[in-house]
């Protein structure tokens, strides 16, 4: 089984998740220092995409300590191999393989950390299990993950109304859950892991981070003429109306919740 992704990567895709990154990144901060973030760990970043978070942890667990970057998307890899090589740091390394197939690295981990990954994911709960047995006793799985059915504004802009169902329904269609956010904490109750720490964060976009809700539709146009949901010509559209509201700051607009959570072993 190997999950296929629907929107463009490495280079391609690098600008729009930085700033997806950017957006989340203090909360994801607080939250892995909250359980258990410290120098000399060994960490797994899963899903590690372009590695933003794989680099920020590579300075956290310092050099007595180990991440191990992980995607099954040789493209994104090479983008976070030549920013490692930049960096040179000499603790985190790469590894390639789809998330079904994870258990074949055979490495025990103080963390594994995976955001936006199970939006993703068909079969959640087997992808859980997996990591499970990549702990070591008592170490711990943290997840963030996105609630999209959550984007809002005030007032109510039809235009980020529309764009948020149909992003949700491209999940149903691909076979996965774009709203998986808060069912993380049953899938971790079922396989077996100490539930220690729920957050929810719900960021409000200023400034650039403003920009994300029409790059956001651009990125995900390819999926929703594979499954004939929009026409092109109502997309462009679609995008014109999104950019104007990323620029009217009569409106306060609220990005998707993401929820944080730890299991451990």
């Amino acid at each position: 089984m190997k999950e296929t992704y629907s929107l463009s990567v490495g280079e391609n895709d690098l600008a729009r998740m930085t700033l997806l990154n950017d957006i989340y990144m203090s909360y994801c901060i607080d939250f892995l220092f909250e359980n258990g973030l410290k120098q000399g760990l060994s960490i797994a970043d899963v899903g590690c995409g372009p590695g933003n978070v794989s680099l920020w942890l590579a300075e956290q667990v310092g050099e007595t300590g180990k991440v191990v970057a992980i995607d099954n998307s040789d493209e994104q890899l090479n983008v976070l191999n030549k920013r490692i090589a930049e960096k040179q740091f000499k603790h985190i390394s790469t590894y390639q393989c789809d998330i079904y197939e994870i258990d074949q690295l055979n490495e025990k981990f103080d963390i594994i950390f995976c955001r936006f990954l199970f939006i993703h994911l068909s079969q959640p709960l087997i992808a859980i299990k997996k990591l499970y047995e990549l702990l070591k006793p008592g170490g711990c799985l943290i997840l963030g993950e996105l609630d999209n059915s959550t984007w809002s504004s005030y007032p109510v802009n039809e235009a980020l109304e529309q764009d948020r169902n149909l992003l949700c329904t491209v999940g149903l269609k691909k076979g996965a859950d774009f709203c998986i956010g808060p069912k993380l904490y049953g899938y971790l109750r079922q396989a077996n892991f100490n539930i220690m720490n729920v957050k929810i964060a719900q960021p409000v976009l200023f400034g650039k981070h403003r920009d994300y809700i029409f790059l956001k539709c651009k990125a995900w146009a390819q999926a929703y003429f594979e499954f004939g949901l929009i026409s092109s010509d109502a997309l462009e559209e679609r995008i014109k109306h999104l950019y104007d509201l990323a620029h009217d700051d009569n409106y306060l607009i609220e990005a998707a919740k993401m929820y944080f959570l730890c299991g451990r072993k």
